[in-house]
């Protein structure tokens, strides 16, 4: 009887131990999972964007146009009236659709790893979210472009390109203003407001490709 009971309990530890190392391993998943994506807040709610990405869909050519801007190529994108000098950048990016209206098929034939846009794209959310994490962010009018632009910086894993880049615009401009001995009164937040009745543009429709 007690040999009996010996190897009762033997076997009792044994499938003890054998239960913990299987809860063990389903907790470890979703933390594994975690590490290679960052979450992002967005007006849509909040997405697990990839830390390492390879297909990035644009929805719109803000984003576009800072992907570029940033040194990212979508692999999709809206069709867009680029200036003809970043026309080149835009090799081997297929299209996708109009502005406003994205084909979806042609989304999902292109299999991307994440899918960027501005939030009025929030009733088709749910249905990109199921292609690929997709990231909503606002931008009302030109006067926001800056934050549009550091905005998708963070989402793409550039935010220190998207300094620099900054940095290197408004020392740009400093440059220019001195060669043309304009004084500085005018604040850039100033000239940001000025704007604001404008239609959305980005950072880099605006301001990348000029050379003072």
């Amino acid at each position: 009887m007690i040999h009996r009971n010996k190897h009762w309990r033997v076997l009792l530890l044994m499938l003890l131990t054998l239960g913990l190392v299987v809860a063990c391993q389903s907790n470890s998943s979703p933390l594994l999972e975690q590490s290679t994506c960052t979450p992002v807040k967005h007006f849509a709610g909040t997405t697990c964007v990839p830390n390492s990405f390879e297909r990035l869909v644009t929805l719109d050519s803000v984003s576009l146009e800072d992907a570029i801007a940033l040194g990212v190529k979508p692999i999709g994108s809206v069709s867009s009236d680029l200036p003809t000098h970043l026309s080149d950048r835009l090799d081997g990016v297929k299209d996708i659709g109009q502005p406003g209206e994205p084909n979806l098929e042609s989304v999902v034939a292109l299999k991307p790893d994440l899918i960027i846009g501005l939030d009025s794209y929030q009733q088709i959310y749910a249905q990109t979210s199921q292609i690929a994490p997709t990231v909503l962010f606002g931008f009302e009018h030109s006067g926001q472009w800056k934050e549009a632009f550091q905005t998708i910086g963070k989402i793409l894993g550039r935010a220190d390109t998207a300094q620099q880049v900054m940095d290197d615009y408004d020392q740009r401009l400093e440059d220019f203003k001195t060669k043309m001995g304009i004084q500085s009164s005018v604040s850039q937040k100033d000239a940001g407001s000025s704007r604001e009745n404008r239609p959305p543009q980005s950072f880099c429709n605006q301001n990348l490709p000029r050379q003072y």
